[in-house]
């Protein structure tokens, strides 16, 4: 015996889900209207290399090290490095002194090691660390567990702030 379905709830909720779409037509701008002074001028569709035309893009970022790169660059009594997540690689090491004061400190910018001068920051833990154009500053966060703030700049024309994690060892 074949069973019979009836098609009007289903339809019912078609319908339902018509109206519902044509009225939020009518709704509000939502929050995300960035400029709108622009009004409603639609964008071209251009290949990426013409979005990119002009615009600067730094390529450079601290890349992870493996942990024969820290030893090889770094003696020191105890080292400190920042990764990007809690259980990543380290982006940069720094080597302190017998008296906790930092000493010297390495990162792997563009394939290379790089090795930093060190110097206590101006507040608290913090400490900065430079080579040339390049500035680092670490400053770990009061009242969290390992998590700290990384700033790199490379002169004037780069500047980046990251979150993560430092950890000490020795």
């Amino acid at each position: 015996m074949a069973r019979r379905t009836s098609r009007t709830p289903r339809l019912l909720a078609v319908a339902g889900a018509t109206l519902a779409l044509a009225a939020c037509a009518d709704a509000v701008a939502p929050d995300d209207v960035v400029d709108p002074a622009r009004g409603d001028t639609v964008a071209r569709i251009v290949p990426a290399e013409e979005a990119l035309e002009g615009v600067h893009l730094p390529p450079l970022d601290p890349a992870t090290m493996v942990p024969a790169e820290i030893e090889a660059a770094i003696e020191a009594p105890s080292i400190c490095v920042f990764r990007y997540t809690s259980t990543g690689r380290p982006i940069l090491a720094t080597g302190f002194g017998p008296d906790a004061r930092p000493i010297q400190g390495v990162v792997k910018l563009a394939g290379k090691l790089v090795m930093l001068d060190a110097s206590a920051g101006t507040d608290g833990a913090q400490y900065d660390l430079s080579a040339g154009d390049i500035r680092i500053t670490v400053s770990p966060l009061a009242g969290e567990d390992r998590v700290a703030e990384l700033t790199f700049a490379v002169g004037e024309t780069l500047q980046a702030g990251y979150r993560g994690y430092h950890d000490c060892a020795g």
